[in-house]
């Protein structure tokens, strides 16, 4: 049990790391709060009937309570949902992968690529309505919760759109 702590920490780590890059103007000290964020993040994510997106609300809520422009954090979450859909794709590719070359192909195997076509369909919906626009949505609905939340936002920034692609 000890070891799947510490890989699951280390895990966050990297995690906390990585948005720090997104963050790209951020100070290093940042990465604490990063870390904190992510690890309120994963535990509603996983411990709350909130459909897996509870966490990545109440992650923008905090960045935005410490400061943070309401846009770039919705963006940078947005990003991140995005690569991690598509590091998903790529994990069950591998394992299909894996499983092909270990145990050939039998009856199961069609299952596990029916899954991995539904995963490239679902990916795929994800990512076409990002591409077209809908974010642009999203940036109204940010500028008006941002009061409530007491951030900031620009309005002549770039939009969460345009910073989505952007990172």
């Amino acid at each position: 049990m000890g070891i799947i702590i510490a890989i699951y920490f280390l895990a966050v780590a990297i995690n906390s790391y990585a948005w720090l890059t997104l963050f790209r103007s951020e100070q290093l000290g940042f990465i604490r709060m990063l870390f904190a964020f992510r690890w309120i993040r994963e535990s509603i994510n996983y411990l709350l009937p909130s459909a897996v997106v509870g966490g990545d609300i109440v992650d923008i809520r905090l960045m935005v309570a410490r400061g943070r422009d309401a846009g770039t954090a919705t963006a940078v979450t947005v990003a991140d949902k995005t690569l991690e859909a598509a590091g998903l794709f790529f994990f069950v590719l591998a394992g299909i992968f894996i499983l092909l070359t270990q145990v050939g192909n039998n009856g199961g195997m069609h299952w596990a690529i029916l899954g991995l076509a539904a995963i490239a369909a679902m990916l795929i919906v994800f990512l076409l309505p990002q591409r077209w626009g809908l974010l642009r949505v999203a940036d109204k609905a940010v500028l008006k919760l941002v009061g409530k939340c007491g951030g900031t936002s620009n309005a002549e920034d770039m939009s969460i759109h345009d910073k989505v692609w952007e990172l």
